[in-house]
């Protein structure tokens, strides 16, 4: 999809303008995270060697914003994208330049080859919560993951190691990263401490697996797919939050509920997509599409495995 000439790494003169400072977390000597904006957590891992980010901004005026701080400590030689949706990898185009690799799962790539978010999608997004980054599409084009894996990859770049580690939940398709030597982990949106995300794609019964073995991990911190970096234990809170609705949706069948009734009545908060003082949400008739596929993508998996 283009729309412009304008070369494909080259931002226009007004971007500067647009690159308003971010709060930007250090957590620690040369790992930093943005936990505030619409989207995804945003991660940055500092080497002697370059940089490697972890997810993409959504908004292109957070993009920018993104860049020029990233830009201040190093060259991005690697970017990690934890899965497909839209929130992870919009901003690949503002992060990436030509000689930056992007890293993804085998189906991440493919999904996006096959169906990514359409141009008609993300302009209507952004005329809703992001109209100052219209101007900041011009030329652009989805980059996808040009390396892949299928389970486990090892990353080492500037004595820094980097664990690729391919787990169901959240999608099909998840990547989480983990810092062994600092014990942290980018979990991706298999957990995250801002509240439940989508169950769209989810493989849910997979996602209790995940998280058990994420308790099971050597972690001090997790960096969530959305919402405050938090010791392991936030993997146990997201647990129950996840096990909750799941058995909200069980008990409902058990006492005779349709499909469709459960599509249309059981609601979880959504506060990933929702608007806040620091930015505005997703259109409200969106956000209800979400709830109900993802009561449905329960329900199913639900009768899958027990009938009932």
């Amino acid at each position: 999809m283009t729309l412009c000439s304008r070369s494909r790494h080259e931002l226009p003169p007004y971007a500067t303008e647009l690159s308003r400072g971010v709060a930007v977390e250090q957590i620690a000597d040369n790992v930093f995270v943005i936990t505030e904006n619409l989207g995804s957590n945003n991660g940055m891992v500092v080497t002697s060697e370059g940089i490697v980010l972890i997810d993409s901004p959504h908004k292109p005026t957070d993009a920018v914003a993104w860049r020029r701080q990233v830009e201040e400590k190093g060259r991005v030689r690697y970017l990690i994208n934890t899965d497909h949706h839209i929130d992870h990898t919009m901003g690949n185009f503002f992060m990436a330049d030509e000689a930056t690799v992007i890293i993804g799962h085998d189906e991440t790539r493919r999904k996006l080859l096959e169906a990514h978010p359409t141009l008609e999608l993300m302009t209507t997004l952004l005329e809703h919560f992001d109209p100052a980054g219209l101007p900041l599409m011009e030329n652009y084009i989805y980059r996808v993951p040009t390396l892949t894996c299928s389970d486990r990859m090892t990353l080492h770049l500037g004595g820094i190691c980097f664990q690729l580690m391919f787990f169901q939940g959240h999608t099909p398709n998840g990547l989480m990263v983990y810092l062994p030597e600092q014990r942290i982990l980018f979990s991706g949106d298999h957990v995250c401490t801002l509240g439940l995300p989508s169950f769209q794609e989810c493989r849910v019964f997979e996602w209790f697996d995940t998280l058990n073995y994420i308790m099971s991990m050597d972690v001090d911190l997790i960096v969530p797919g959305h919402g405050d970096v938090g010791p392991r234990g936030v993997a146990r809170t997201f647990y129950d939050e996840v096990r909750n609705l799941v058995e909200r949706v069980r008990d409902a069948m058990k006492k005779g509920w349709t499909r469709e009734k459960i599509v249309e009545e059981i609601r979880f908060p959504d506060l990933l997509h929702v608007t806040t003082d620091r930015y505005v949400g997703y259109p409200e008739q969106m956000m209800e599409q979400f709830q109900r596929r993802s009561m449905g993508a329960i329900y199913d998996q639900i009768l899958a495995r027990w009938g009932t």
